[in-house]
């Protein structure tokens, strides 16, 4: 598992993706140029829900780690780049 801190902008989330990247596929010259949130959301019943977020900004990412916050689950955040 990767860790990744709170404190991180879109760029610097990008180049940590990067890296991890190149250390299952070294040979992959890829890089992320776009990053989604899998955000969780709960209707009037209770049930919860997912929507697709797109971090296109640095607020985007404090966002992210806002809502993975309150909704404080133990699972960790899954990020589609």
């Amino acid at each position: 598992m990767f860790r990744i801190g709170i404190d991180v902008t879109l760029s610097r989330l990008k180049g940590q993706l990067d890296q991890i990247n190149r250390q299952f596929n070294y040979k992959d010259t890829r890089r992320v140029d776009s990053v989604e949130y899998r955000c969780p959301s709960t209707d009037s019943v209770g049930s919860v829900r997912f929507s697709r977020m797109k971090l296109m900004n640095d607020d985007d990412v404090r966002t992210m780690f806002s809502i993975f916050c309150y909704y404080n689950t133990r699972e960790p955040i899954k990020l589609d780049a």
